[in-house]
């Protein structure tokens, strides 16, 4: 088995590597005068061949592996007409390896390149530690020996696990809006390396942008208050916690004390209390043939008994039907074996048209959906929001999320969860009634929101943000270290210290 290396990456804050230039054929010794779509054509002059051929005679000293490479591809975009796209090859037609290169069109300074090649399943890659020193040095001889102001990230690095980062340095703090990121294989060569951005939107360059000073920072004590109020008491029964979780970006600006709203930041919002008069006649399916009927009733799809697939688990009770159309779009249903009782249902959807449906029409289908699964002596749930849904109107899609209460606080293991796709519910995932019924433990935290506050601002380090459409303008922030776009950090309401990550805490 071998797998393919040097492969395109986003995580949130750290990197996004450049996409690949477009294949085109190429012949060796000479530069075949491409272009992309008829559209984007633009010729390729002698000037821009005299500034490649010189490029590449610098790009080899700084990676001697380029040498082998003799077939040449020059490209064009009218889009783009300050960049030249270069591919190189070892011989002619072929895919793999191939090493893919952007340079600056007036300088021909070297911008980004990329060797995709495969390497044995089994090859060892190094460690960031091992690759730090390697990553620096190299840095050097290519930005400079102030590495452009660039300095190692190493929460991106160690934790995102997608090479070696570093990010622009700003008065001794870091500025991960702008970052650069090396991958070395297990030779121990540098295969990767350019500029990367984790927004989806136009960041300044650094020349035109101004930085607060350090020294206007508040003391990340003085943030306290304002982190309290935005940790929330939630309890996982399985795992019996009791735990205060974050409702707010984990960007917090470090001049004001302020919770900044992060569009790419993913975290959840504080529920209300929605009231529900549950059904007496309770949806149940055993069979094939119930199962197609159950489908057909509830959602309007048509599915013959015979072509449904039927998987028991014996360890957990639940059986799983799969239908697949001819289109190999899936529908499942999955159901306590024993009692037929309905767990969930799935239909794979390849389309979503923008429509007139509101959030709040979607929220009534929602609830009505919910209804006709829960106990018959539930009488109130939670909204769990989610700051990905502020944005959502208009798009066609939804998602709602809808938790157990217990003492007034969230449950959120026992849950319904609902999306809902141009009106119709092509997706619900619900908690047994078994488990929903259960007694649960009275629930008292050991620690205020203050102390858990405390503990969650341990996590937090001094930086430069800049956010959509701020001008020219970073703002100094004390942001949460951590390189993903979820804030799943919580604090055990007992002990008042960070939990342990534990993915099936989650309810995504």
């Amino acid at each position: 088995m071998k797998k393919k290396f040097s492969q395109a990456v986003c995580v949130m804050g750290a990197m996004c590597v450049l996409a690949s230039t477009p294949v085109a054929l190429a012949t060796q010794g000479e530069y075949q005068q491409t272009t992309l779509s008829a559209g984007n054509q633009a010729s390729v002059t002698d000037d821009v061949m005299k500034t490649v051929d010189e490029a590449l005679v610098k790009a080899r000293k700084l990676l001697p592996y380029l040498k082998e490479y003799t077939f040449k591809t020059v490209t064009l975009d009218k889009k783009r007409p300050n960049i030249i796209f270069v591919q190189l090859g070892k011989e002619k037609d072929q895919e793999e390896p191939r090493v893919y290169i952007e340079f600056e069109a007036k300088t021909g300074k070297l911008i980004s390149f990329r060797l995709a090649a495969e390497e044995p399943e089994d090859e060892k890659k190094p460690t960031w530690q091992e690759s730090k020193e390697k990553a620096i040095a190299f840095l050097k001889e290519w930005y400079g020996p102030d590495m452009d102001g660039y300095q190692l990230n190493q929460l991106f690095t160690e934790e995102g696990g997608y090479g070696i980062v570093f990010s622009k340095s700003v008065n001794g703090l870091l500025y991960p809006n702008l970052n650069t990121r090396l991958e070395l294989n297990a030779k121990g060569e540098v295969v990767s390396g350019g500029p990367n951005g984790g927004f989806p939107y136009e960041i300044p360059s650094i020349e035109k942008t101004s930085f607060p000073d350090p020294k206007e920072a508040l003391a990340k004590e003085q943030m306290t208050k304002t982190v309290a109020s935005h940790m929330k008491l939630s309890y996982w029964a399985d795992q019996k916690l009791l735990a205060y979780k974050p409702t707010f970006s984990g960007y917090l600006d470090a001049t004001t004390g302020k919770s900044l709203y992060v569009s790419e930041q993913k975290y959840d919002l504080p529920g209300e209390i929605v009231k529900v008069a549950p059904k007496t006649n309770k949806l149940t399916a055993k069979t094939k043939e119930e199962v197609s009927s159950y489908v057909k009733q509830e959602f309007n799809v048509d599915i013959k008994a015979e072509e449904w697939k039927e998987e028991s688990f014996p360890k957990t009770g639940i059986k799983v039907f799969t239908w697949k159309e001819e289109t190999d779009d899936e529908t499942v249903v999955t159901v306590v074996e024993k009692t037929g009782e309905i767990l969930s249902f799935s239909k794979e959807v390849t389309k979503i048209k923008k429509d007139s449906t509101t959030r709040e029409e979607a929220r009534s289908l929602a609830i009505k959906e919910m209804e006709k699964y829960l106990p018959i002596d539930m009488k109130e749930m939670m909204e769990i929001g989610s700051s990905k849904h502020i944005n959502d109107e208009g798009n066609g899609s939804f998602e709602f999320e809808f938790v157990k209460v217990h003492q007034g606080i969230p449950v959120r293991d026992r849950s319904f969860y609902v999306y809902i796709v141009n009106g119709k519910v092509m997706r619900m995932d619900t908690t047994s009634k078994a488990k929903f019924t259960e007694q649960l433990p009275d629930l008292k935290a050991g620690v205020t929101a203050e102390q858990a506050a405390q503990e969650f601002l341990k996590k937090f380090q001094l930086e430069y943000f800049y956010p959509e459409n701020n001008g020219n303008k970073a703002l100094l922030v004390y942001k949460l270290a951590t390189v993903y776009q979820t804030v799943n950090e919580q604090i055990d309401a007992l002990t008042g210290k960070v939990v342990q990550e534990d993915e099936d805490q989650e309810a995504d």
